[in-house]
């Protein structure tokens, strides 16, 4: 019985490994072909056109021989349009003729429309150029899609001639948005303040110009000034952004700037995202400051267009520079609720000479209420002048102060109080402490330079997690797409937004956004692992992390890790690592099924066309005996 089934088998494939050889001689692949099937027009790019707005694309043909019978099917993406028509026109190809028109098939769920005519009888075909059809769609919503022919499997786009035999041709698809430009890229230096006593007269450092929220770029240029009395670039280098460049690099130490220039070369696809643009070394001349100012900055997209984009400037300072801060800057504490009392200092630190001082420290009123202050004495035991205000209206306090003699000013290059301001409690949220308003002057009357450092009480939970990770098959084919389906939960206090990004081992997959999830919630997203670049004969840990939320305290449950997903070569139905009689056996016992039959079975579909048949048995046989 087992030499039967095996002699059935084998016989079998080579019935298989036949009827491929045989399909190839009866579709033989031939020279590059005259014959074109393209849609009119090839691009339809406008931002204007709205939602339910109609537009028409025609199907034409160029240089055909002797077309008797004619087919198109074409996909196009169904969340964009909808085909509410297809019709011959009055001066189509086959004008004049005798033809046997059909009705056309239009899926606007699966997004394609099946068209086709043909002349009757014994007549010879048409040559030349024509149109064959004309598509009018409903425009669904913003976004963009290709019209493209299908070439293959059930339903594909074919020519043949009078004798029945196809005709040769190429295809020229089309395309279609009207979505608007995407928000304009960022280009910034990193980082963006460089203020260092010690990186004083012959030291070096590098800064970085970088870019974040682009699309679609393909070139650059920039420059980055510079004081030249301070500064000078001693090496100036490309970034990661565009891989595979040769930049045009200048540095002038002269006139002070670097200006660097890029672009990709085609094939080489558009880049988006985040990345760095350039990588600038200086070497401190002077001390002093200056701005690091980008100047003369240009995107542009594969065909050379200006993409927008906004610029952010450096800044560089090897002076000591007076600093006013908020000291703790943050206060997290879910248990400081009303009507718990606590302090903040405004402290002071490398400031020579300080005489006076002024500032508004702002705060949320409906979280807190400022009820006292207590001002610090100078080095000798002294109180400066001073003038304190309250203003619960408007949610600041203004403090003045001045150290007249006998009082002295403030020297000092360590961290140092001036002020302790007093809050109460007064209900659950969240309350910024910013400094703003701020003067600093020294015993003549100058100002002061000084940066300043904000502070936040929060007296919320912020906390995300991710409870549960699952995929929609433990076992799938190379290049078939995985669903993973990420269940996330809300444990904090207040709505969150956030990202969650799901991962093969240590490799990205993709990012979902949950947006407003409220407290004490769960949802679920679902990001889709296109497995095409992956090692088949392979099992891949997935897992999934959602990016912390700003003053999210606990991270030990950010992150879930699933169970393996295993990565299979095409044809190896089971799993088990070869392809055997095992595999041809199950493609055999669902030879036929569709669907909805019962001896379905989706891992024998190899071609994904909704059929079990001899093409997916020739994908199986014609594999016979491989292993991982």
């Amino acid at each position: 019985m087992m030499g039967k089934k095996i002699k059935f088998l084998t016989s079998l494939i080579v019935a298989i490994l036949l009827s491929a050889t045989l399909l190839k001689m009866a579709n033989p692949v031939y020279s590059t072909p005259s014959t074109v099937i393209h849609v009119v027009p090839s691009s339809l790019i406008d931002t204007g056109i709205e939602p339910g707005q109609k537009i028409t694309f025609t199907i034409k043909v160029t240089d055909v021989v002797d077309l008797y019978t004619w087919q198109i099917k074409i996909m196009f993406d169904p969340k964009v349009l909808e085909c509410t028509e297809a019709y011959y026109p009055t001066d189509d190809i086959f004008a004049g003729k005798r033809t046997a028109p059909s009705s056309p098939i239009i899926n606007n769920d699966e997004g394609y429309v099946l068209y086709g005519n043909s002349l009757v009888g014994a007549v010879p075909g048409v040559s030349g150029d024509g149109k064959l059809c004309v598509l009018e769609f409903n425009v669904k919503s913003r976004g963009s899609t290709s019209l493209t022919f299908v070439l293959t499997g059930p339903g594909r786009t074919f020519l043949m001639n009078s004798d029945l035999q196809e005709i040769p041709f190429t295809v020229e698809g089309g395309y279609f948005s009207n979505k608007l430009p995407p928000p304009p890229a960022r280009i910034y230096v990193d980082p963006a303040r460089i203020v260092d006593p010690l990186l004083t007269p012959c030291n070096n450092f590098t800064i970085n110009v970088t870019i974040a929220d682009a699309t679609d770029v393909y070139g650059f240029e920039y420059k980055l000034r510079f004081d030249p009395n301070v500064l000078t670039a001693t090496n100036a280098e490309a970034g990661n952004f565009l891989p595979g460049i040769s930049p045009t690099i200048e540095i002038n130490n002269n006139q002070g700037y670097v200006y660097l220039k890029a672009t990709l070369n085609p094939p080489a696809p558009p880049q988006s995202g985040n990345g760095t643009l350039g990588k600038i070394t200086f070497h401190v001349e002077n001390l002093g400051a200056c701005n690091l100012h980008l100047s003369d900055t240009k995107l542009t997209d594969q065909s050379g267009n200006p993409l927008t984009h906004t610029v952010e400037d450096g800044f560089f300072n090897n002076v000591l520079l007076a600093k006013l801060y908020v000291d703790p800057p943050e206060i997290i504490d879910p248990t400081m609720v009303p009507p718990r009392t606590f302090d903040i200092n405004i402290t002071i630190d490398d400031v020579e000479n300080l005489y006076s001082f002024e500032f508004k420290l702002t705060y949320n009123t409906q979280v807190l209420t400022c009820y006292g202050l207590i001002i610090n004495k100078d080095s000798n035991g002294y109180y400066p002048t001073s003038k304190f205000m309250v203003d619960e209206g408007n949610g600041y306090a203004w403090i003045n102060a001045t150290f007249k003699y006998p009082a002295n000013p403030i020297t000092t290059f360590t961290t140092r109080t001036i002020i302790t301001l007093k809050f109460q409690v007064k209900a659950l949220g969240i309350s910024p402490l910013n400094l703003t308003e701020t003067r600093l002057s020294n015993s003549e009357g100058n100002l002061i330079p000084h940066e300043i450092r904000n502070g936040i009480f929060i007296t919320l939970i912020r906390d995300v997690a991710v409870i549960n990770v699952t995929t929609s098959e433990n076992m799938v084919y190379q290049g078939w797409p995985l669903e993973i389906f990420v269940t996330v939960m809300n444990k904090g206090d207040i709505a969150e937004t956030f990202n969650v990004t799901a991962y093969y081992d240590d490799n990205p997959i993709g990012t979902a956004l949950v947006t407003s999830l409220p407290p004490d919630n769960t949802t679920t997203v679902k990001i889709t692992w296109v497995t095409t670049s992956v090692q088949p004969c392979r099992n891949y840990t997935i897992s999934a992390y959602a990016w912390p939320v700003p003053y999210e305290m606990s991270l030990e449950d950010n992150r879930f890790v699933d169970g393996k997903v295993k990565i299979k070569m095409m044809g190896d139905i089971n799993g088990d690592g070869i392809i055997d009689y095992i595999d041809i056996s199950a493609v055999s016992r669902a030879f036929g099924a569709t669907p909805s039959s019962p001896r379905w079975n989706p891992n024998c579909d190899l071609n994904r066309d909704g059929v079990i048949d001899m093409m997916d048995m020739y994908n199986v046989a014609s594999r016979y005996g491989r292993k991982c």
